[in-house]
């Protein structure tokens, strides 16, 4: 729930809760490859379809506010204009009294609630493709932006990291597939085949686990000590389990209504055929009475 609060601050919990998991990974690469971006606006061609966006058509796409905290550097600390200083906010993250400077910080370093929001922000708000396990100058602040509900400009990230990928000289791998496959749903770019997101690619269940962050557990089996997480998936088909054999329990209903009526109708067809019986009786009689 804390995390969903955080989420729920600056206007993300729908679409954060909501993103389906599709990655159209076919298209992404079509877009990235004819992808170009220049003063902020991005445009490319996939599948023949024009696909042109900023970041405020971005907001209105998402759903989620475009303005807000949007400096993105990543060798020196951004501004902290209405925030702590950088030592301050690297003490917060950093599970121990001695810190004497302001520096990066590993997650192993960070308590539990604090390893959620660094995974948040280095899956989601602002991926990357190496150093996973450090939080830099860039990603501490975003936390800090986080834990206080400072407003932050998502879509400008987005814009940002997509231009440094795009027209930077190193390689790096297509950020934001999730929200990018969205993306070209929306802007009507025929998806015709696409997959689900893998549990370690998207911010769910495994993540949490991953953080130390406490979860609901239930018992592997009675009698035992060791705890499981209940799997969002598990969750899932129970409840698919549910409405099937509720749909079982109908048919079987409606099984016993047509076997009773079928029942009646061979009753009424059984006399039918005694009283024909009976006239033909009579009938075959009616000649050997009459003489």
């Amino acid at each position: 729930m804390r995390l969903v609060d955080v989420l729920a601050a600056p206007g993300w919990k729908d679409m954060v809760l909501q993103m389906d998991g599709r990655l159209a990974r076919n298209e992404l690469i079509e877009f990235m490859a004819n992808d170009a971006v220049k003063d902020g606006n991005v445009s490319s061609l996939v599948k023949r379809v024009q696909v042109q966006f900023d970041a405020k058509k971005l907001g209105e796409i998402l759903d989620i506010p475009s303005e807000g905290f949007d400096d993105y550097t990543r060798q020196r600390w951004p501004c902290l204009d209405s925030l702590p200083t950088a030592l301050a906010i690297t003490r917060r993250f950093y599970d121990s009294e001695d810190m004497y400077e302001a520096r990066a910080v590993q997650k192993s370093e960070m308590r539990p609630k604090h390893k959620v929001l660094f995974e948040f922000v280095n899956k989601c708000l602002l991926p990357k493709q190496e150093r996973r396990h450090i939080a830099n100058y860039m990603d501490l602040v975003l936390m800090e932006c986080m834990e206080r509900g400072k407003q932050i400009n998502w879509h400008a990230f987005i814009i940002k990291l997509l231009d440094r990928v795009i027209n930077g000289s190193k390689a790096h791998a297509t950020p934001y597939g999730f929200i990018l496959t969205t993306v070209l749903d929306m802007l009507n770019v025929p998806l015709k085949k696409w997959e689900m997101a893998s549990s370690k690619d998207h911010f769910g269940m495994n993540t949490l686990l991953a953080c130390d962050y406490a979860v609901n557990v239930i018992p592997n089996e009675l009698g035992s000590s060791q705890k499981a997480p209940i799997n969002s998936k598990v969750r899932t088909l129970v409840q698919e389990c549910a409405a099937k054999d509720a749909e079982i329990a109908r048919l079987k209903a409606c099984v016993t209504e047509v076997e009773s009526e079928r029942d009646g109708l061979r009753t009424e067809l059984a006399k039918e055929k005694e009283k024909n019986d009976g006239i033909l009786h009579n009938m075959l009689n009616l000649p050997q009475t009459q003489t």
